[in-house]
C-alpha cells in the first residue's frame, strides 16, 4: 500500500514556508499546516499552497462546544475543497457534532482525524 509522507511546514511566515517548499523538486509535497502558520497567515496560506500544488492536512486542533466547531468546520470547509482536517473534535463530542455537521461540509474534508 503506497502511503503519502506529510512534510510539517512549523514555519511563522509564508515566507519562511515558500522558502522551504521550493527546495523540492518534481512532486509536490503533501504538507501539514499547524496553528502557528494558519493564524500567522490566516486561510490565504491554503489557498496559496493549494494553487502551487500541495495536498494539505489542517492541523488547528478545534476543541470547543459542538456548535463552535460545527461553524467552524463549515468556514475552513469553504476555504479549498479536498483539504485534510485534524484534531478537530474532542472524543466525547465527535459523534454529536457530526451529526450536526451538513454532508456538503463533510463531503469537501479528505479526513478527520482524534
Amino acid at each position: 500500500m503506497k502511503r503519502d509522507v506529510i512534510i510539517a511546514c512549523d514555519f511563522s511566515s509564508a515566507e519562511e514556508t515558500y522558502n522551504f517548499l521550493d527546495k523540492f523538486t518534481g512532486k509536490k509535497p503533501f504538507v501539514k499546516i499547524g496553528m502557528e502558520l494558519f493564524y500567522a497567515e490566516g486561510p490565504e496560506i491554503v489557498r496559496q499552497l493549494k494553487k502551487r500544488g500541495h495536498r494539505i492536512f489542517l492541523d488547528l486542533k478545534l476543541h470547543d462546544i459542538p456548535n463552535t466547531v460545527k461553524k467552524s468546520m463549515a468556514v475552513l470547509s469553504s476555504i479549498s475543497k479536498s483539504v485534510s482536517v485534524s484534531d478537530c473534535f474532542s472524543s466525547s463530542n465527535f459523534i454529536f457534532t457530526l451529526r450536526f455537521l451538513k454532508s456538503d461540509i463533510l463531503s469537501k474534508i479528505d479526513f478527520i482525524s482524534l
